[in-house]
């Protein structure tokens, strides 16, 4: 079954604390993570790009700093341009009413 759960030794290149989607053994209520192994060496630079992304924004979130989440959005792989992170971090501050320091 495919789960969400820390990394720990699942994937080698990866932070052991990170959060990972990986298939995991089901059984008696319990569940057993499977060692994935290395990355494909061409998706190496995107995982770690996301991860980053993913933790400036918890940062952010903790410190409601809007330097921090600009930094997340810019790093974040599928954000195409720092310009572009400006926009979403203007109209989210915006519309959620957002107290960015």
């Amino acid at each position: 079954m495919m789960l969400c759960v820390r990394n720990g030794q699942s994937i080698r290149d990866l932070n052991k604390d990170s959060s990972v989607e990986i298939p995991n053994m089901v059984a008696n209520k319990t569940f057993t993570p499977r060692k994935v192994g290395s990355l494909p060496h061409f998706l190496k630079g995107l995982f770690h790009a996301a991860k980053e992304s993913d933790r400036l924004a918890v940062e952010a979130v903790l410190h409601r700093s809007y330097e921090t989440a600009l930094q997340a959005l810019t790093v974040n792989p599928f954000v195409p341009s720092m310009e572009m992170a400006r926009g979403y971090l203007k109209q989210l501050a915006k519309e959620e009413k957002l107290e960015l320091n």
